[in-house]
């Protein structure tokens, strides 16, 4: 009998994965806020195609240039709120925000679409 190996329509689909300009869902936990209010998402949640229980946020993976971050649609956002965080300063090129004491490869700009 040979190992299985993981079949395509179980591959677990992160934020990093998106492919650009598409609208998806994650979990409203996926975002934080930093010391100085600036809003950052991991890119290591998951996500789906269409919201289920509490994956209720939109988000929507962009690049302009060498930039790349995470449109928020605000009013996705219901019944949940952040705190900033206190986390220790690390510049993150291309944004002039901070971010700490995280890997801050696995986190991306967050704008929120009002």
């Amino acid at each position: 009998m040979e190992q299985s190996i993981l079949p395509e329509d179980l591959v677990e689909f992160t934020i990093e994965m998106l492919v650009p300009w598409e609208p998806i869902y994650t979990v409203p936990w996926a975002i934080i806020a930093d010391a100085d209010g600036y809003m950052w998402i991991n890119k290591k949640y998951p996500v789906l195609k269409s919201p289920f229980k509490d994956t209720v946020v939109e988000v929507c993976r962009e690049i302009h240039d060498e930039d790349e971050f995470i449109v928020v649609n605000k009013a996705s956002i219901v019944g949940w709120r952040y705190s900033r965080e206190q986390v220790m300063a690390r510049f993150i090129p291309h944004f002039n925000a901070h971010l700490g004491e995280i890997d801050t490869s696995d986190y991306l700009p967050v704008f929120l679409d009002e």
